[in-house]
């Protein structure tokens, strides 16, 4: 049975986030899978997690993602990531872009 809470991982294809995704689904709770590479998640889809596109280092993305969800659980990072995928823009600024959003009214 589905609960009525939505849950928003962010990161849902990495390590972490993958056995986040698959303990919530198999609880059957209600997942939003954010992942910058979507198509890496058919095996969450099939677990009937909602996969979607979107990027911490892009806001307006974060707003469709984040969008509806009552609980965020964020397991992405950039400490490997370069060019716009670097530390900086991931772990400082695009985490801060999450919680701005989150902060938000809506």
């Amino acid at each position: 049975m589905e609960s009525a809470a939505t849950i928003l991982v962010v990161g849902a294809t990495g390590v972490l986030g993958r056995a986040v995704v698959q303990r919530l689904r198999a609880r059957g709770v209600a997942v939003r899978a954010l992942s910058r590479r979507p198509a890496q998640a058919a095996d969450l889809a099939a677990l009937g997690a909602q996969c979607v596109a979107s990027d911490l280092t892009d806001e307006a993305s974060l707003q469709r993602a984040c969008a509806g969800v009552s609980h965020v659980l964020a397991a992405a990072h950039g400490l490997l990531g370069r060019g716009r995928w670097r530390s900086e823009a991931v772990d400082d600024a695009g985490h801060r872009a999450l919680i701005r959003r989150l902060r938000a009214p809506g």
